[in-house]
This record gives C-alpha cells, sequence and structure tokens, in this order.
C-alpha cells in the first residue's frame, strides 16, 4: 500500500506535466486563439453535464482521442483507462476485461458480465460478440466503480458507453470514407453517410464497416493461420423531429464476423519444464490437431427510442430487441495430440425497455425510470479431452466424449430514482436507489456422442438423469450517496458511497449430473467508497483528476476451471483498494500531454481462490501534436503503457502469471483540403515486445497454455472527407 502511494503521489506531481488519454480530445478541439482544454459534455448521470462537473469516476473519450491512442474497438481500451485490464481467451470477438480487478474469464451464457457494456443506451447482456468497434462514434464513456442505480444489476465493476454519431438534422449530405492497409494482410474500409431527408425534420444516418486481416499466428501442424478477421457491420439511425418537443430515433445494425480464433502455445514438458523459458522456443506460433477452427458471430438488433417533453419533464422511452448467434471450433491444448478440444455455439435474443423521467423542481434535479428484460439463451457445450487415449483409457477415466445442451430464460424488472439537491451555491446531494428483482429458469441435459460434428450439434444418446431443471429469483436494493463540493469555479471535490450487485446463477459449464444440479452461487455485492477531486489549473491549461477508492466485496464471482476441465464459479469475500490519476496539459495550442496512472492492492478470504487479474500498478503517458505548414496540417502522436505483473486466474499458479510488460504506440500523420483528406502513418506495440494476455493450466490433462499478444503492426490509413 505505501507503494501504491508513493508512486500515486509521484504521478500526481507529474501530473502537471501530462495529461490523460480521455482529455486527449474529449470534444471538438479549443477555437484557433484558444490554447486552453476543451470542455466535455457526458450523460454518465443520463443527463448531458460537463464532465468536470459530475460526481463520478468517468473517463471520456471522444473519436479524436480514440484515434489518437490506437484505440479502435472495446478489446484495445486498455491504455485509454486507469485500473482497465483486458484478456485474451482466444476470441477476439468477446470481450473479456477487468475494472479494478472485477471482471469475468469466463463469458459463458450463466454468469452475468460485471462491466456493463451500453450502446447508444442498449445493454448488451452477453460477452460475447460484444466487442464493439469505434468507427463514428461521438464518444465512449468508461464509468469505473458500481453504477447499479442508473444502470443496473451486472455493472458492480462499471459501464462502458458507447454513444455513436446520429443523423444531423440541419446538415446536408455528408460522408467520411476511410481505409486502411498494412502488417498481416490488414485491409479496412469504414464509410459513414448523413444523408438529409427533410431539413430540420428528417435525417439517416448510415455506416458501413469491414475488417480484415491473414492474422498473425500460424500452425506449424498445417501452415493454416489463427487470429485471423474477417468482420463487417453496418448500422443505420433514422432521426424524425415529431414536432417541437417530441423526436424519434430508429436504430438497427448488423455484425457478421467470420475469424480465426488465437490459437493456444503449448508451454507443456514431460519433464516439467516451461518451454517458454527456453532460448529460441517459439512463443507465438502453434500446433493443433483441429483443422476447422473458426469463431464466426452474428449479431443485430434494433431499437426505437423516444424522446419528449412530458408533464414538463424530460422523457425517454428505449425499446430494443437483439440476436446473437455464435459458433465456436477451437484447439485449446495448442499440441499435435486431441488432449483439450472445445466446440461451443450459443443462440440469444434480448429484449429490453427502459422508460425514465427527468425534471427539476426548485433547487432538486430528480430522475425515476423503470426497466425490464427478458434474456433467453440456448447453449451447446461439446468439449472432448484426451481423446488420442485408446478406448479402454478413456473408459476407464470417464473421458468417453459427451456434450451437454443448455437453456436458460433469465426475466429482471427494476424501478429507480436519483436525486441531487443543491444545498449552496458550491455544495450538491445525490442520492439514489434502485430495486431489483430477477430469475433465472436453467435447464441442462447431458448426451453420450455417437457421432462427431464440429459444426452443429453432434449425434448422441441422452444419459439417464442427466435431465436438470433449476430455477430461483433474487431481489436485490442498489444505492448510491454522493457529496460534491466546488472549492473554487475550476475544482471539485466528492465522497460516495455505492453499492452494486451482479445477480446469482447456475454452471452453464457442467459436465456432470453432480455439477448441473448443484447449487446455483450466490449473487455479488460490493460497496465502494470513493474521494476525489476534479481540477483545471492555469487558465484551464492543466486538468488533474484524482480519485481514492476502497471495494467491499460480497461473495466476488470467480470463473474457474478446474484441474479436472470443469468449469464453474466460486464465490470469496474480499478487500480492494487504490488510486486512479488522469492528467493533461496542453502547453501549446498544438500541443497535448497525457497520462493516467492506476494501483491496485487487495486481499480475500480465501487461500485458495484469489482476486486476478490485479496488477499492483499501470500507466500511460503520451502526447498529441499537430501544426500547420505550408497549406497542411502535420501530426504526430505517440503513447507509452505500462503494467505491473498479475496472477493470470483465480486460483494460484506461477506458470499463469501474466509478467510486467509494456507497449509503444505512435502515429504520424498529414492533412490537407481544409480537412477533406487526411494521411496517417499508425504503429502498435513498436517495440515488438511478447507477452501472454491469459493461459490455462491443467497438468491432469496435459495442458499448459497461453495465448499471446499481438506482435509489432503498422498500418496505413487514408480518410476523406465531404
Amino acid at each position: 500500500m505505501r507503494n501504491a502511494f508513493r508512486v500515486t503521489v509521484l504521478s500526481a506531481c507529474i501530473g502537471a506535466m501530462f495529461s490523460s488519454a480521455p482529455a486527449v480530445a474529449q470534444t471538438a478541439q479549443p477555437a484557433a486563439s484558444d490554447a486552453s482544454i476543451a470542455v466535455i459534455v457526458v450523460t454518465a448521470q443520463k443527463r448531458k453535464e460537463k464532465l468536470q462537473d459530475v460526481p463520478v469516476t468517468v473517463t471520456a473519450l471522444s473519436q479524436e482521442a480514440l484515434d489518437s491512442l490506437n484505440v479502435t474497438s472495446v478489446n484495445t481500451l486498455q491504455n485509454a483507462i486507469p485500473n482497465f485490464v483486458i484478456l485474451n481467451v482466444g476470441s477476439m470477438n468477446t470481450f473479456t476485461a477487468y475494472i479494478r480487478s472485477i471482471g469475468t474469464a469466463n463469458a459463458v451464457f450463466s454468469q452475468d458480465p460485471a462491466i456493463g457494456i451500453y450502446v447508444d443506451d442498449v445493454f448488451l447482456t452477453r460477452s460475447l460478440g460484444a466487442n464493439r468497434d469505434f468507427f463514428d462514434v461521438e464518444r465512449v464513456e468508461v464509468l469505473r466503480g458500481p453504477q447499479g442505480t442508473l444502470y443496473g444489476a451486472n455493472s458492480p465493476a462499471g459501464a462502458i458507453k458507447v454513444v455513436t454519431n446520429k443523423p444531423d438534422l440541419g446538415a446536408g449530405f455528408q460522408a467520411t470514407i476511410a481505409g486502411t492497409v498494412g502488417s498481416f494482410k490488414e485491409r479496412d474500409l469504414n464509410v459513414a453517410l448523413n444523408l438529409p431527408i427533410r431539413k430540420d425534420e428528417i435525417a439517416a444516418r448510415l455506416v458501413f464497416t469491414s475488417a480484415k486481416n491473414d492474422g498473425y499466428q500460424t500452425s506449424l501442424t498445417e501452415g493454416s493461420k489463427a487470429d485471423a478477421n474477417d468482420s463487417q457491420t453496418v448500422r443505420g439511425h433514422l432521426l424524425a423531429k415529431l414536432n417541437k418537443d417530441w423526436d424519434i430515433l430508429l436504430s438497427g445494425d448488423i455484425n457478421r464476423a467470420r475469424t480465426i480464433p488465437a490459437g493456444a502455445v503449448s508451454y507443456w514438458s514431460a519433464a516439467g519444464v516451461d518451454l517458454f523459458t527456453t532460448p529460441g522456443f517459439e512463443k507465438r506460433n502453434f500446433y493443433s490437431d483441429v483443422k476447422n477452427r473458426y469463431d464466426n458471430v452474428d449479431n443485430q438488433g434494433i431499437t426505437a427510442n423516444l424522446h419528449g417533453t412530458l408533464w414538463g419533464a424530460d422523457f425517454r422511452s428505449i425499446t430494443a430487441y437483439r440476436d446473437l448467434e455464435e459458433a465456436l471450433n477451437q484447439d485449446v491444448d495448442g499440441t499435435p495430440l486431441s488432449r483439450f478440444y472445445a466446440h461451443q455455439r450459443l443462440k440469444n435474443t434480448q429484449f429490453t425497455q427502459e422508460f425514465n423521467l427527468n425534471g427539476q423542481r426548485g433547487d432538486m434535479n430528480w430522475m425515476v425510470g423503470a426497466y425490464f428484460m427478458r434474456e433467453k439463451n440456448d447453449f451447446l457445450w461439446h468439449v472432448n479431452f484426451l481423446q488420442y487415449l485408446p478406448l479402454s483409457v478413456q473408459t476407464s477415466a470417464g473421458l468417453l466424449p459427451g456434450f451437454q445442451l443448455f437453456d436458460q430464460v433469465k426475466n429482471s424488472a427494476a424501478i429507480f430514482t436519483q436525486e441531487t439537491w443543491k444545498l449552496s451555491d458550491r455544495a450538491t446531494l445525490t442520492g439514489g436507489l434502485r430495486w431489483t428483482q430477477e430469475s433465472k429458469d436453467f435447464h441442462v441435459v447431458g448426451y453420450s456422442q455417437t457421432a462427431f460434428s464440429d459444426t452443429d450439434t453432434p449425434s448422441g444418446t441422452p444419459i439417464p438423469g442427466f435431465n436438470i431443471k433449476q430455477k430461483k429469483t433474487w431481489t436485490a436494493p442498489q444505492w448510491r450517496v454522493a457529496l460534491d463540493y466546488k472549492l473554487t469555479n475550476d475544482a471539485l471535490g466528492f465522497v460516495s458511497a455505492t453499492q452494486g450487485y451482479r445477480g446469482g446463477g447456475y454452471n452453464g459449464g457442467a459436465r456432470t449430473i453432480a455439477e448441473a444440479s448443484g447449487s446455483p452461487f450466490n449473487p455479488e455485492y460490493v460497496t465502494t467508497y470513493e474521494i476525489g477531486a476534479k481540477t483545471e489549473w492555469l487558465n484551464r491549461t492543466v486538468r488533474v483528476n484524482v480519485t481514492y477508492f476502497d471495494n467491499r466485496y460480497k461473495d466476488e464471482q470467480v470463473a474457474y476451471l478446474n484441474t479436472g476441465g470443469s468449469f464453474g464459479t466460486s464465490t470469496i469475500d474480499a478487500k480492494m483498494n487504490g488510486w486512479e490519476v488522469e492528467t493533461l496539459w496542453k502547453p501549446l495550442k498544438s500541443l497535448t500531454l497525457f497520462a493516467n496512472l492506476g494501483t491496485l492492492d487487495g486481499s480475500s478470504n480465501s487461500t485458495t481462490t484469489r482476486l486476478a487479474p490485479n496488477p499492483k500498478q499501470q500507466y500511460t503517458v503520451g502526447f498529441d501534436f499537430a501544426q500547420p505548414a505550408g497549406g497542411l496540417v502535420w501530426s504526430a502522436g505517440g503513447n507509452y503503457f505500462h503494467t505491473a505483473r498479475s496472477e493470470g486466474g483465480g486460483t494460484w499458479d506461477p506458470l499463469r502469471v501474466l509478467p510486467e510488460h509494456s507497449s509503444l504506440g505512435a502515429r504520424l500523420g498529414v492533412a490537407g483540403g481544409g480537412g477533406k483528406w487526411k494521411l496517417e502513418l499508425i504503429g502498435n506495440n513498436l517495440k515488438d515486445d511478447y507477452w501472454p494476455m491469459f493461459g490455462f493450466s491443467i497438468p491432469s490433462l496435459q495442458t499448459q497454455v497461453r495465448y499471446p499478444n499481438v506482435p509489432r503492426t503498422v498500418n496505413l490509413k487514408l480518410t476523406l472527407n465531404y
């Protein structure tokens, strides 16, 4: 704790010389004669407020800030956010992340996410298929700490809000076209169109994205590639102003991803030696006995967002339906032998409805709302272990091929309210409360496999007694209390206490009758205490935002993969505290310096189940520069990210530790024609360093593997604006 405090104090001192990722380009650039930091507007409390006036720990990133940091999707946010960790479990389509050491490594359907992802205020119920791209977004807001009052269950770690660009009713036809080529045959094409239909009344926005590459890994068994991408997305908005008080936004999106999952690299040695320590060992390429490897996602949805004035208050209704299908076929053991093979299919549908009413009465701002969600999951879980062994050995060891078919229906309903009272010209008190009730209807049938299929449900016969049904309902209050005080016009101090909640559930990775019929794991509660300051200095050319947090967990849910190959979730009580510092310095109109720092220090009541990942420190420093010269605008930027070592799983294993590592990114650009075109050279992991991003260790299955990071990439990007 002392070391973390010293590092933080030092960072705060250095902070006057740098900036944090969020502030680089939160919104529009300042006026040409103004070198001060631009004002940032967020909707973290579901109403428009200046970032520096919100008593919430939130990082906001505009499209310009995302580009400056080479952040292109949810899964590349790590170096922009303090105490934010991304893991790679083999699927580029799945979002696997932790905020303040809370998250989910196993994105199984039966365990709810700890970080809520919201795209245009619609909650995505599954982490599978949730890795959204960041082309044509207005901003991304990352709220750290429990967000249960306004954002509901399943946001005990925080929430990520992706706000896309909407149609501009007052503008004419506009177009942005961006093309990228580069390493590993990267070839991307993105198009955004603003389409006027009736000036000031009806307009549409159409977005198309395509991302392709051939993958950076090679199977040493037969030469095929892995971690390859072929994804397309179409997104559309239709905005209509019904009258002076009411408007409606209709949105739809379709995503199709045909990817090859990352290959697990085996470090297992019969002599018990970690091969990764052997000079010359290939750390990225892999062996595999599975030729038909794939990770396919089809994801689509429609939303109706009705907004207007009701009873003198601001009313909003958000109605959304989404459909997700994911199919995965993956070799997990990373060897030419069939030691650990995983094949799964998920069909998920969700319907969500939210109403909220936001108003003001005297010195009080108030909000009331209601939320309903219904989610249905059908899941095939088909794994085989040690299938290269003789049939007699498989029989005696209970390893005969089998699969399980799960279905689960979840219903959730909530009512919520939050009020903000202005106690004086400088002091404000906020209080919020949410009541949630949710139920899960769980069903699983186990089968003995009679014929093999890695694209559909295999043929099989039901296992006697393996037909398990369970149902349970949970209710939970969530609350928030915050007091903020304007120390000066440019300095806000705040303290808060918040309780978050994540629902309980069943074992969606069960492979035996005992596992499937076991009691559900408990709901997770976290109570977070924060004290922070949001400050600006020197005529708003320096920004320093600091938060200290103390998390107290009750029944934190930790997913595990045990030595017998079965999956499950255990719960522990734990504590976690730390600091988060985000700083920005704009010494010149053309130059922005930024830095952020996060520290973690925690403990639990378990000697076997651990908080992970939990790096003691993470930091990012960087700069962004743009200067007109010779009729063109020349730009450059760079960022350096560093993280301490951390444990790689919920059970202690020194071979799964994620080591200390760093990454360097940079970009060079030139623009002209009054912003009509821009050419950029973009590099990531320029030192070409290696580090594992996740790993399994199951000695009984002779499976010890790591998933590597992406090597150095250099891309050329051309953007045209009309």
